[in-house]
């Protein structure tokens, strides 16, 4: 049947972490080579609310859960630990394969379970401590079968015994240029080592030197002998009066700066050479599992009639006496498998996390927390579309409203206020178009149900803006809930509403990959236009699958309207290939040498296969045009069966000069702190890498917005802010870089 042709698959990699990775301005720390880590103090708690890609550095100890509000279905927070088969770079597992294998994990520091330290009270099983945290499969990505299981393992650091590494992996790219290749008998130059090296042996003065591991490297003699250490004087790491004692942690070293002869294969940039690095010795810990969950669809967890909810709550009481000591440790880790097929091999398995709590003082029943949060990424204004071009928006394009949904984790009810606000390119607020708040009562989180759940409010649209010409626009919405007795206890999103030279249905972010199994198949989305236009060409975005199996000519193809599904094939270009431009971008095929003139009203954009395999297009499951989704594999045009957007994009107007547009890239983060700043009389300012030359601070200009987006504070940019006269309550700090028009924002709270 044709129904069992359209599939749904998951993505090779992670495009998200991508683009973070390429951004960073260090490469990644592997802090699973760190001989030893100082134990937090209870309580240990992270709702994962900070969507900054990897896990909070100072809780978790490993980058392999991907922090995200895309995949989860209805979370108690904004915000989950996502658990697949990708790793700590975006690309499946090396060992990934069809038999279920150990993919992500997510370790917690070590934490001190034996006391607390600032009440000087030693911790007893009489002290009812507990480890909760909630959980979901599946969500928004793929099902993990029965065996691709949830675990969660308690440990503690080995009493006996140390592991010893020396080598990891890096890429040719660090080192090499693209153009470039490296040959036996070249030498190349690395400095990458800077683990900490736990000391585990003699005792050390100021004068002495010290044994440091290093890169592992030949010398060239006569004869290749092999370098693992050389001396250091113990003064680069201590002060003249001080002494490092056995079991002593020294500071990070990064002094190993040696080359490395490479000595077999070749190595072109796209290349992973095994590169020497420290010599460490890392501390195992001991692991016993002590809950697990099996692998299980949204659809049948949620139908359980003994739960009827979208996440549910574990909680683990923590009775044995071996767990309460100063290195108490638990990780979660889950299972992965995949398909048989293989343009069908990319990520699979997904498991959600969120809230994760552990403490003192808790019972069974102890499951809530005063907050009130948003829960789902929210919407855009316009109608149908989630972008559109600015020159073909008009009035009738206006959604009436938009639904926010919103938890209140608390046991009792909360009277709860909603508003929003929209601001031009510049910043200012638009007058008008300020939502000034819907007020009523949002019921605990845990009182509801598959059945009840209901978003917070259907927040009108209160009125649009004119736009004029072709070009870009944009305008970014603030939206913001609080509780009305405490306005320090709330939260805020903002969206950017962007208009481009093209019409989509999907937010830019790929949780899927949508394909047919059908030679000659055809896979169409369906556009509307309201004003006369003209076709430049198509943007898609494709999803990688292992080994490139889905690198398979396919044509693309233009229809006309009939009664609501395509028609004539108006236009085909033929012989073209998935191409992977790069992280989140589309990739875009132009119309070079045909014009193709629209006039008002309904035509087809989309691809006809030319094997069975799956291309891979993405699909984003945080909207929904399922109804805009036609495929025909021989029986007559079908809709979708699946609920989503397929990421294919109609571009118009003016002709095309560059190959490409890059339509999507993370948001460069502002951090500010301390935040809140306490008794602080300012906080800093902390600007992205992006814009922190010097040279170009006077085009920055800062600006503070109150809870309703009223412009209180705007000034020519400086790090420090005094917010002694600000009264309690959330703000957005904004800086504005006027040299490339473009906003940097955060939230800050102010809670005296």
């Amino acid at each position: 049947m044709a129904l069992s042709q359209e599939h749904l698959t998951g993505l090779i990699s992670n495009p998200v972490i991508k683009s973070h990775i390429s951004e960073m301005e260090n490469p990644l720390q592997y802090k699973s080579r760190v001989a030893i880590y100082k134990s937090l103090n209870l309580p240990f708690k992270d709702d994962f609310s900070d969507i900054d890609v990897y896990p909070d550095a100072n809780r978790w100890v490993d980058n392999e859960a991907y922090i995200n509000a895309e995949y989860p279905v209805y979370p108690p927070n904004y915000g989950v630990a996502t658990m697949d088969v990708l790793d700590e770079k975006g690309d499946l597992y090396s060992n990934a394969g069809p038999f279920p294998f150990i993919a992500d994990h997510l370790t917690s520091y070590p934490i001190r379970l034996d006391s607390i330290v600032s009440e000087n009270h030693k911790i007893t099983v009489a002290d009812s401590v507990y480890l909760s945290f909630y959980y979901q499969p599946q969500g928004r990505g793929d099902i993990p079968l029965g065996y691709d299981s949830l675990v969660l393992e308690f440990g503690h650091y080995s009493d006996s015994v140390f592991s010893h590494t020396d080598y990891f992996w890096k890429q040719a790219s660090d080192i090499i240029g693209e153009n470039d290749t490296l040959f036996v008998g070249d030498t190349v130059f690395y400095s990458g080592c800077d683990f900490p090296y736990y000391i585990c042996s003699e005792t050390y003065t100021y004068s002495d030197s010290i044994s440091v591991p290093c890169d592992s490297v030949y010398a060239l003699n006569t004869v290749f002998s092999h370098i693992e250490y050389y001396w250091e004087q113990a003064s680069v790491f201590i002060g003249e009066n001080d002494t490092i004692f056995v079991g002593d942690t020294i500071p990070t070293y990064s002094g190993c700066d040696f080359p490395y002869f490479i000595c077999s294969e070749i190595y072109t940039y796209s290349d992973s050479i095994s590169v020497p690095c420290d010599s460490i010795y890392i501390v195992n810990s001991d692991w016993t599992r002590v809950w697990s969950a099996p692998g299980d669809s949204l659809e049948t967890f949620i139908s359980d009639t003994n739960y009827l909810v979208y996440f549910r709550k574990v909680m683990i009481p923590i009775t044995d006496t071996d767990w309460l000591r100063n290195d108490f440790q638990f990780r979660f880790y889950n299972y992965g498998s995949l398909s048989n097929i293989n343009s069908w091999q990319s990520n699979t398995d997904h498991w959600h996390i969120d809230e994760v709590y552990l403490n003192i003082g808790r019972t069974k029943d102890d499951i809530f927390t005063r907050d009130i949060s948003f829960v789902e990424p929210v919407q855009s204004f316009v109608k149908g579309y989630y972008s559109i071009p600015s020159w073909q928006y008009t009035e009738a394009l206006q959604k009436d409203s938009i639904t926010v949904f919103a938890n209140n984790n608390d046991s009792i009810n909360h009277n709860c206020t909603y508003k929003y606000w929209v601001q031009d390119e510049q910043g200012d607020t638009i007058s008008g178009l300020t939502y000034n708040g819907f007020s009523d009562i949002l019921e605990p989180y845990s009182t509801q149900n598959v059945y009840n759940y209901q978003p917070f409010v259907k927040a009108p649209v209160v009125y649009w803006y004119t736009l004029n010409g072709y070009g870009d626009a944009d305008r970014r919405i603030s939206h913001v809930i609080y509780d009305e007795d405490s306005i320090t206890i709330g939260d805020t999103i903002i969206f950017n509403q962007q208009f481009r030279n093209y019409f989509a249905y999907d937010d830019g972010s790929a949780e899927r990959s949508y394909g047919l199994s059908r030679n000659g198949g055809r896979q169409v989305v369906q556009f509307k236009t309201l004003e006369e236009d003209t076709l430049r060409g198509v943007q898609i975005l494709f999803n990688k699958t292992l080994d490139n199996n889905n690198d398979r000519v396919f044509h693309i193809g233009v229809w006309n309207d009939n009664n609501g599904e395509p028609g004539v094939l108006r236009y085909e270009l033929g012989g073209k290939h998935p191409q992977f431009k790069g992280t989140n971008e589309f990739y875009t095929y132009i119309f070079k040498d045909t014009i193709i003139k629209l006039p008002r009203g309904i035509f087809y954009v989309g691809i006809i296969q030319t094997t069975d395999d799956l291309l891979n297009i993405g699909f984003d499951r945080n909207t929904n045009s399922r109804n805009k989704i036609f495929y025909n594999t021989g029986d007559g045009w079908l809709n979708s069966s699946f609920e989503g957007s397929l990421m294919i994009r109609a571009v118009v107007g003016p002709a095309l000069v560059e190959p490409s547009i890059p339509v999507k890239s993370l948001p460069a983060k502002l951090e500010i702190y301390p935040n809140p700043p306490g008794n602080s009389e300012s906080i800093t300012i902390q600007l992205p890498s992006s814009c922190s030359d010097p040279k170009y601070r006077k085009y920055l200009t800062v600006r503070v917005f109150d809870i309703c987006g009223k412009l209180i504070y705007s000034a020519e940019f400086d790090e420090h802010l005094d917010v002694r006269s600000y009264r309690n309550g959330f703000y957005i700090i904004d800086v504005f870089d006027a040299a490339y028009t473009r906003h940097y924002t955060t939230k800050l709270l102010i809670a005296k």
